[in-house]
């Protein structure tokens, strides 16, 4: 029986190696620096269309101390991805989010972060250390679209 479960944990830690490995997220147009309102961002993946990934940006607002606002991407055939995100409040409106300061990621995840069980859906805590990019901060400006 120890010999089972040792073969199951062994396939199971390739699994997980192998996926972490291969599997990869970043990105490409974007460093520290100033973002307006509304900021296309782009990057690649390895989650192709036929992959079952699903990648996500995640914007922090700092000042608020969070939490992770959830976006799904565009994923296009070759893994490259894009987003029109939005940081803060529309600028017409209210100006109150100019000067704040936001972390943004992506990461990959094989089953929808909607099903989450909180609410609303679009909003988690954490975030898991693995097929997930560099973190970016990034300001916000008054400016409505970059």
């Amino acid at each position: 029986m120890l010999k089972s479960k040792f073969i199951i944990w062994l396939n199971v830690s390739i699994l997980i190696c192998s996926f972490s490995s291969v599997a990869s997220v970043d990105i490409v147009n974007l460093e520290n620096g100033l973002v307006a309102w509304r900021h296309v961002i782009e990057g690649t993946s390895s989650a192709t269309r036929d992959s079952g990934l699903i990648v996500y940006l995640l914007i922090w607002p700092n000042e608020t101390n969070g939490p992770w606002y959830n976006h799904p991407t565009a994923t296009f055939t070759d893994g490259d991805w894009r987003i029109n995100a939005e940081f803060g409040m529309d600028p017409d409106n209210s100006l109150i989010d100019v000067g704040h300061t936001y972390q943004i990621v992506v990461m990959m995840a094989n089953r929808s972060l909607m099903d989450v069980k909180t609410f609303p859906a679009s909003v988690i805590r954490d975030i898991p250390q693995i097929n997930k990019s560099r973190e970016i901060t990034v300001t916000r400006t008054d400016q409505k679209h970059s």
